[in-house]
């Protein structure tokens, strides 16, 4: 599982230098979904893969077709990277971080105003327990 994980990451540096090629970016995700199931649940690489998925198809795929199934997609694989690990631990508030991002992107996209304000609660209880 290691090897799709670092395989992936490579991809993630082939496509932004090959002019955003499409085979490049439906592998990539293809191989992000791999890894992640390939991984066992409750593993530590688990929430690596899903920030990484989740990541990928809201800076890759999402940004590109501007497809909101992608967007929403990318939002419960940040939930799942927040609810794995423990209260506090940094890679949680990470993830936090990038859920509110997602949230705001979604907010963006539809106006739909719960979205941003979960985004600012979010960012607001990220800055009071840090």
């Amino acid at each position: 599982m290691d090897w799709l994980i670092d395989l992936a990451m490579m991809l993630v540096v082939q496509y932004d230098r090959t002019i955003e090629k499409t085979d490049d970016l439906k592998e990539l995700i293809e191989i992000s979904r791999d890894a992640l199931n390939a991984t066992p649940q409750g593993h530590l690489d688990g929430v690596v893969c899903l920030d990484g998925l989740g990541g990928n198809l809201e800076r890759l795929l999402y940004k590109r077709t501007n497809d909101p199934d992608v967007l929403q997609e990318a939002i419960t694989l940040a939930r799942q990277a927040i609810e794995a690990r423990p209260q506090g631990h940094a890679y949680q508030i990470a993830c936090s971080m990038d859920l509110a991002n997602k949230l705001s992107l979604c907010h963006e996209l539809t106006g739909e105003e719960h979205g941003l304000r979960e985004a600012i609660g979010i960012a607001e209880w990220l800055v009071e327990k840090h």
